[in-house]
This record gives C-alpha cells, sequence and structure tokens, in this order.
C-alpha cells in the first residue's frame, strides 16, 4: 500500500514529463482529490512536539508513557497512541542502559598471597619429537620466583592416552 503522500509525489513526476494532471491521474489510479489535500495533523502536532522535546531533554529517562502523564499536567490532552505515533515519528526515544558487570556473589573470590609458595601457576607446552612421541614439557613457577620445569615423555603418540612415562626434573 502506497500513502497518499507518495502518490502525490508520483502524480507530480509524471505531470513535469508533460502529461496534464487529469491524464496522470488516471495513469496512477489516484483520485484528483487527493492531490490538493493537505494534512493538519502536521500543524497540530507542531506545538506538542516543542513540549514533548523539552520534557524528554529534562527528563532522558522517562519514556513517552510518562511524558504523556506529563502532558496531560501542562493541559495537552490526547491518548497515549497519538503520543506513541508523536514520539516515535519525530526520533524520541530512551536511551539504552548499558548491562553492567556483575561480580557473582556466590563464586569464592581467590585470596592474594601472603607468602612464598602459596601460589603456584602452571604452563603445559605439547611437541611432537623425532620418532613421533608427544613430549609434556610443563613449567611451574611460584610467586616468590622459584622455576621449576618439569619434563615429561610419554611413549603413547597421543597426549590423551596413557602410556609409559618418564619424568625429568630439573631445578
Amino acid at each position: 500500500m502506497v500513502s497518499a503522500q507518495a502518490r502525490r509525489q508520483q502524480v507530480a513526476f509524471v505531470c513535469n514529463r508533460g502529461v496534464s494532471q487529469r491524464r496522470a491521474c488516471a495513469l496512477m489510479s489516484v483520485a484528483r482529490s487527493t492531490l490538493m489535500y493537505t494534512s493538519k495533523i502536521a500543524s497540530r502536532d507542531r506545538s506538542i512536539v516543542g513540549v514533548m522535546r523539552e520534557l524528554s531533554a529534562q527528563y532522558p529517562g522517562y519514556g513517552y508513557r510518562r511524558i504523556h502523564v506529563f502532558l496531560a499536567r501542562r493541559g495537552h490532552a490526547m491518548s497515549p497512541d497519538r503520543a506513541h505515533r508523536i514520539w516515535c515519528q519525530h526520533g524520541l526515544q530512551v536511551p539504552r542502559k548499558r548491562p553492567r558487570k556483575r561480580i557473582a556473589a556466590s563464586r569464592p573470590r581467590p585470596l592474594p598471597a601472603l607468602a612464598a609458595n602459596q601460589v603456584w601457576t602452571y604452563d603445559f607446552v605439547y611437541k611432537r619429537g623425532q620418532r613421533q612421541r608427544w613430549c609434556r614439557s610443563s613449567r611451574r613457577l611460584s610467586t616468590n620466583g622459584a622455576n621449576v620445569k618439569i619434563i615429561e615423555l610419554h611413549t603413547s603418540t597421543c597426549p590423551l592416552k596413557r602410556g609409559k612415562s618418564r619424568y625429568w626434573i630439573c631445578w
């Protein structure tokens, strides 16, 4: 469905090409009475739009429903549907709230290390050797800087399978 304003523009386009208005209306299947019609809604809403913009700037967190109440208090009585139509036509919107990052209260927070050797970190590296055997190298680091390197050689061909292992601990 094409709006009346779009049909008027189509007829004006055809008329600019040298076709009479009566013939253009017949070609576009538009009644000639719609060409001269001017909407009174825009002029009727003009004063309300100014007040609505002022209220939305003053109360940015309020939507069209709450602004509708303020308009009624100022003497601009209207239906909520009309308030919603004007609100949407002029692009007035409540700014979207960004969800804040919440910390789960049920999850225990790790305590900071108070002394040496309280916290250790692990780093695992998997490599394949010359004979297609996997070698897992892990490095443990303490908070005090002690560095322990453990090399584990697997005889299996996959690090997920269990096989015979040999450990070498290097300080």
